[in-house]
């Protein structure tokens, strides 16, 4: 049986990223750098400065917590240009797939993965192009489980790289994780056959995908066999949010599964968006079609529309990323540093979301002021992991 002893701690996770850095000279580990960054990230630091300033803030415990280098009794941090040095050479797989590690041992689960893109416009690389993030985000935890820079990729039988976009990082963003049984939502950009097949052929995944413009011929289709459309299969109760009162209701149909040529279609929908501004009294209706390889049997008109709610999270996502840490506004362009930076605010993000019953905000606040804090979110203290390890049990 697991225990609190045997689970490891984010350090010890980061132990298994190979150091890019040379031998000669190193003062401090690897997993130290990168454990110091998740927290100053966590506490809402942005960049390389503000990462080595709330480290120099910390005490010795802390600082011993995280593994520092004693010298004469005392614990030194490592320097700005150390924490430069390491997030622009560290390798962005290995420390993505250290962060779904730990985000295994004790985070929940989710049904649903929301997979889109986020460009960073001030971080340009050396070509000359914004830096463009392809991420997975959980539909029930709001964490990203993982995410890729979107660039380029080796043409098989050859050395050369070609640029690629969303859809033809889709495939490697997805190949990291376990999405068995799982589904996968999309915007209309990645309604592609050969997403499709990947998923459900594959991985043995479900899809839920939006039908636009960009598939004239399948979204027309769709249109057309909900033109003389009835009463909802299934309607929300009206809500109130943002100063709008709003509700949507969902049509399903099995009508046009042999019909269309897209793969594993296991029904197809209309979303219809009713909102009312609270204001001025305006209403407005929005229909979205698409199409999911769920049959109406392993997923009914509700939860077809709870999955597609649930896609906009990663939406949510993105807006906390710009709002709490200012990535849209962040100049880190050189080497790794773009993707490694994106990858602990998702990170530390995802982990607020999953814990906190405050805004990300006003969380950020408080780790910022307790330091202790930030070790119970990074499960860095006993009594935190003991408290995962109940959570664990009273699951089961």
């Amino acid at each position: 049986m697991l225990t609190a002893d045997h689970m490891r701690t984010l350090p010890e996770f980061f132990f298994d990223i190979p150091d890019p850095r040379r031998k000669q000279g190193q003062r401090h580990s690897l997993p130290c750098v990168l454990a110091i960054s998740a927290g100053a990230v966590l506490c809402g630091m942005e960049g390389y400065k503000a990462i080595s300033g709330w480290a120099e803030d910390l005490g010795q415990k802390a600082r011993a917590r995280f593994g520092c280098r004693k010298r004469n009794g005392y614990y030194s941090v490592p320097s700005r240009s150390t924490f430069r040095e390491t997030l622009i050479r560290v390798d962005p797989e290995q420390l993505d797939l250290a962060l779904q590690g730990w985000n295994e041992q004790f985070a929940e689960a989710d049904e649903g993965l929301a997979i889109d893109g986020k460009t960073m416009c001030n971080a340009i690389d050396e070509a000359g192009r914004q830096t463009h993030i392809l991420g997975v985000v959980g539909h029930q935890t709001g964490r990203c489980h993982t995410k890729k820079k979107v660039g380029a990729l080796p043409i098989k039988g050859s050395d050369e790289l070609k640029q690629t976009n969303e859809i033809g990082m889709f495939i490697p963003v997805m190949e990291s994780l376990d999405i068995a049984d799982k589904t996968i939502t999309g915007d209309a950009l990645l309604t592609q056959r050969k997403l499709a097949h990947y998923l459900v052929e594959d991985r043995l995944a479900h899809y839920v995908f939006i039908a636009k413009d960009n598939q004239p011929s399948l979204a027309e289709d769709i249109r057309l066999a909900f033109e003389n459309r009835q009463a909802p299969d299934y309607s929300e109760p009206y809500t109130l949010a943002h100063g709008r009162i709003e509700s949507r209701s969902i049509w399903t149909s099995t009508e046009l599964n042999n019909y269309l040529e897209f793969p594993f279609v296991g029904q197809i929908f209309a979303i219809q968006r009713h909102t009312i501004d609270k204001k001025s009294g305006k209403e407005t209706h929005e229909i979205a079609y698409g199409l999911t390889s769920h049959s109406p049997l392993s997923a009914n008109a509700e939860q077809v529309l709870m999955f597609n709610r649930a896609h906009w999270g990663v939406e949510s996502h993105h807006y906390l990323l710009d709002w709490n840490w200012h990535e849209d506004r962040c100049t880190i362009s050189k080497g790794h540093g773009p993707e490694n930076i994106t990858c602990l605010r998702r990170f530390a993000a995802g982990l607020i979301k999953s814990i906190s019953k405050d805004s990300v905000s006003a969380t950020i606040e408080k780790l910022a002021r307790n330091v202790r804090r930030v070790f119970d979110y990074l499960r860095m203290t006993d009594n935190s992991r003991k408290v995962v390890l109940l959570c664990q049990s009273q699951e089961v």
